[in-house]
């Protein structure tokens, strides 16, 4: 499990109760009394889970918690269900417990190799952090050679007026579930505008790569959490990808993102001639952004 599950559950639970406008410690430990049964907690307890310095088992102290917060909260915010932290309970809850009673273990010095101290969430395999994504092998190209030029450097990313409206859907999927393709013509930025709206807004989440859609619809079965899957040139990925995965993504909160070309995506969304009664037209169901060579961007439906 990674390194840093207890941190992080720590942060969503801290996020939670903030979306529930940060009730002292004391209201909740006299509310969960005040159930019935009556439900044991403290503000100790609750300093720990907090401040990441323990992970809850479950039970019905945590199940409490975050019950009263969500209600709390739900009106005002779109908060994930109680199943997402579930799992995120589960994966601290697995870091730490089996070394020391549900606290954090002691700096050993070392670090696995192999993985560099940290391993993939349930379900998925090889997987990595938004952040430390490495943009030449997500289909960014490099800088044109020229002399005295580092190939191995990005370039300083500059921003286009499509920006702001591609990065409001990456957040819209990252609230809610949801597939994002850039369309656009070669070499106009797509791959980049996408990789820098996941950095800034999901450095924290996992993203994978697939290499087939067997493996997607793996790890889309165990329902990921906080997970940014990576189609760039979407249609080399449509050989065997089913609604199905796509649905059990979305529903995991999943965020999606993709690129195409016109050409493909006109293959896609522009229905073929109708010919007597056997005429079908397909369509993608996704969001879609326009990206042409002016780097002038519009939102549409595809």
């Amino acid at each position: 499990m990674d390194d840093n599950a207890l941190e992080l559950f720590a942060k969503e639970l801290a996020g939670l109760r903030a979306h529930a406008g940060n009730p002292p410690y004391k209201e909740l430990v006299r509310q969960a009394h005040k159930q019935r049964p009556p439900v044991a907690l403290s503000t100790s307890t609750l300093s720990d889970w907090l401040h990441g310095r323990s992970a809850p088992a479950a039970g019905p102290s945590i199940k409490f918690v975050l019950e009263y917060l969500r209600v709390r909260a739900a009106p005002r915010h779109d908060v994930p269900s109680l199943s997402w932290y579930e799992q995120l309970r589960a994966a601290a809850y697995a870091q730490t417990h089996a070394a020391r009673g549900g606290r954090p273990p002691k700096p050993s010095g070392k670090l696995n190799q192999g993985r560099q101290g940290r391993e993939s969430p349930p379900g998925a395999s090889a997987l990595q952090r938004v952040r430390d994504a490495e943009p030449f092998h997500l289909g960014i190209h490099r800088p044109i050679r020229v002399p005295g030029g580092d190939q191995e450097t990005l370039p300083p990313y500059v921003r286009r007026d499509a920006d702001d409206a591609i990065r409001q859907h990456v957040q819209a999927a990252a609230d809610r579930g949801g597939f994002v393709v850039l369309v656009g013509g070669s070499s106009v930025g797509k791959s980049r505008c996408l990789y820098e709206a996941a950095r800034d807004l999901l450095p924290q989440w996992w993203l994978l790569q697939p290499e087939s859609a067997t493996e997607l619809a793996a790890v889309a079965a165990r329902s990921p959490w906080r997970l940014v899957v990576w189609l760039d040139e979407l249609q080399n990925h449509l050989d065997g990808l089913t609604a199905s995965t796509v649905r059990a993504l979305i529903r995991a909160r999943a965020v999606i993102l993709g690129t195409l070309s016109p050409r493909h995506h006109a293959a896609f969304t522009v229905p073929p001639p109708i010919s007597g009664q056997d005429g079908i037209a397909t369509r993608m169901n996704a969001r879609c952004l326009s990206l042409p060579r002016s780097c002038m961007c519009r939102a549409g439906s595809a």
